[in-house]
């Protein structure tokens, strides 16, 4: 009898944290979706560039409000462009990094 308690108890906790952790990550997906949006309409507008995304991260709550997306300009691998948007503030942008031929050429400047 015991044992069972102990055996629901614990499947009741794992499912908690399951189910927590997969709210987390469709959360994830949902910001990084809307960022991927606001960056490439962003940039297509302002600079005529077209930006394929190809990796991100979502900062966590605790440490800000923050998800960065990396990619580079569509047709150059080595166009490399990493942007920070602040998805609580309206995917306001905070922070671009690009190689200085690409900020100079685009005259590229996004501030907060």
């Amino acid at each position: 009898m015991k044992k069972k308690l102990i055996l629901g108890v614990l499947t009741a906790i794992i499912l908690v944290v399951g189910g927590c952790f997969i709210l987390f990550k469709l959360k994830d997906k949902e910001i990084v979706h809307h960022a991927t949006e606001v960056a490439t309409h962003y940039f297509k507008e302002h600079y005529d560039i077209e930006l394929v995304i190809t990796g991100y991260k979502v900062n966590p709550i605790y440490v800000n409000d923050e998800v960065g997306l990396s990619g580079h300009i569509k047709g150059n691998e080595e166009a490399f462009i990493n942007l920070s948007l602040d998805y609580k503030d309206n995917y306001k942008f905070t922070g671009v990094n690009a190689p200085k031929w690409i900020i100079e050429k685009y005259n590229i400047s996004v501030s907060k």
